[in-house]
């Protein structure tokens, strides 16, 4: 295992001395990308160290990668050990995204747009730590440092598993993703806009510190500007209605995400629920009707009114409802910063 610039450097150095030991096109072709990528993203100063890992290396840390932790929609997260140290490996799958412009999105954009900034946030406490990353398959893989995370999708929906999240665990989750958040909007030359914010991205560790991972469809403003025309891209649920009329993506389309993710830690529904009549309904409707007819109880997670040992405080959990719906406010100019969230947040964790 090797750095990843070294490795570049070593592969340029032997293609000007001996053409016939050229090394493998999907790793030049990969690598090339991800290196234009690396130095775009850090305005021409990059400097963080990426290892290099083979693809046997890989496939023997994995035992080719049998080990599921978490299947997704364009990648599979598999649990390996190398150098007796835990990991997870993400291996994304070949896919293709078409939007209404016929812009296509590949699998090979969206990783090194990955790669790239899990990068540069990879030192920050709530980003999952990223060891490295393998260019010789079709579809590059991410190498994460392991702790025994949980994912957070399967922590709030799925029945079977065994943990629990408390209210004050999940109101430090709640705080957690908010500062990463905030930090990819002021932390870099220009704000990074993460886009599509919900648990699927989301692993949780024993100490209940919230770490986000996947940066596929991040997109960075351009200098000067607070907001850039795009393809409207995200996740069902989680569209924010602003962003889907104009096509402008701006640091309120990550506010709106977090507001409905806000209300998904509250209830323990997905963005997308069931009514009392077994309709289905946008989660932040739902949480509104209820409010209309004084039912604050049917919004709270059962689980953690089955098991909480002290009663939640009702002003707590009305101010925390409050900051939910105005993050996902349907226009943009209608929502708080960024900034003023996680403050809210602070106090919210403070006071009560």
């Amino acid at each position: 295992m090797v750095s990843f610039l070294d490795h570049v450097r070593k592969i340029q150095s032997s293609r000007k001395r001996r053409k016939e030991e050229t090394p493998s096109k999907l790793f030049l072709q990969n690598g090339s990308l991800l290196l234009e990528k690396l130095i775009a993203a850090s305005n021409g100063k990059y400097d963080v160290p990426i290892q290099s890992f083979t693809a046997k290396e890989l496939m023997g840390a994995t035992n080719n990668f049998v080990d599921n932790f978490h299947t997704g929609r364009f990648s599979n997260i598999c649990r390996g050990s190398w150098q007796d140290r835990p990991i997870l490996v993400k291996k994304f799958i070949g896919y293709t995204v078409v939007v209404p412009s016929d812009t296509v999105y590949d699998t090979l954009s969206g990783v090194v747009n990955d790669i790239a900034t899990s990068a540069q946030m990879s030192h920050h406490k709530n980003v999952a730590k990223l060891l490295g990353c393998c260019l010789e398959f079709n579809h590059p893989a991410l190498v994460y440092e392991y702790s025994g995370d949980e994912h957070l999708l399967d922590a709030l929906l799925n029945s079977n598993s065994n943990r629990l999240l408390s209210w004050k665990s999940r109101l430090k989750i709640a705080a957690d993703i908010a500062n990463v958040v905030l930090y990819l909007h002021t932390a870099f030359h220009t704000p990074i806009i993460y886009r599509i914010l919900n648990p699927r991205n989301i692993i949780v560790d024993k100490y209940d510190v919230a770490k986000i991972f996947d940066f596929s469809f991040s997109i960075s403003l351009p200098p000067g500007k607070m907001q850039i025309h795009d393809d409207v891209i995200g996740i069902t649920g989680y569209f924010d209605y602003d962003y889907c009329i104009s096509g402008l993506v701006s640091q309120k389309t990550d506010v709106f995400c977090f507001g409905v993710f806000l209300l998904v830690l509250l209830t323990g529904q997905g963005a997308l629920c069931t009514d009392q009549e077994g309709d289905q309904i946008h989660i932040v409707e739902y949480v509104k009707d209820c409010i209309s007819r004084n039912e604050m109880n049917e919004i709270v997670d059962g689980r953690i009114s089955e098991r909480e040992e002290i009663v939640l405080n009702p002003q707590q959990l009305s101010v925390f409802i409050d900051l939910a719906l105005r993050c996902s406010q349907d226009w943009g100019k209608d929502r708080p910063n960024m900034i003023d969230v996680a403050k809210e947040l602070l106090e919210i964790r403070r006071q009560w």
